[in-house]
């Protein structure tokens, strides 16, 4: 469901679908999964587990508007959806470790992206 008030985001968010790795901590294994949209500040990404609000995460996203090509970044889950008829659930985030370097590659490639797009 939509929210329905104020739009309140300060960056740009990119509605295409990204490849990346993710994993729950530190020495644990990678798991691909797809964003679904990216801003300077967080992703939302398709998982086949519900994770807990507040859980932290290692990602690392297959971004080819970047000079690097990918971006790491840790972050927090800010919220959990389930996902109507799949078992996959929407894991929103917030980057908590992220470059500075990495957020203007992202903000420009939003704004060169969708120019008309308001934040």
């Amino acid at each position: 469901m939509a929210y329905p008030g104020p739009d309140r985001r300060r960056h740009k968010r990119i509605e295409e679908k990204f490849m990346a790795r993710m994993r729950l901590r530190k020495g644990a294994s990678w798991e691909i999964v797809i964003l679904k949209n990216l801003s300077a500040t967080g992703a939302l990404f398709l998982y086949g587990q519900r994770l807990p609000v507040g859980s932290v995460v290692e990602l690392r996203i297959n971004f080819p508007f970047y000079q690097k090509s990918i971006i790491a970044t840790v972050a927090r889950t800010v919220r959990v959806e389930s996902q109507a008829r799949t078992s996959l659930f929407r894991i929103a985030v917030a980057f908590t470790e992220i470059g500075k370097d990495e957020q203007s590659s992202i903000d420009k490639a939003a704004n060169d992206l969708f120019p008309d797009k308001p934040n």
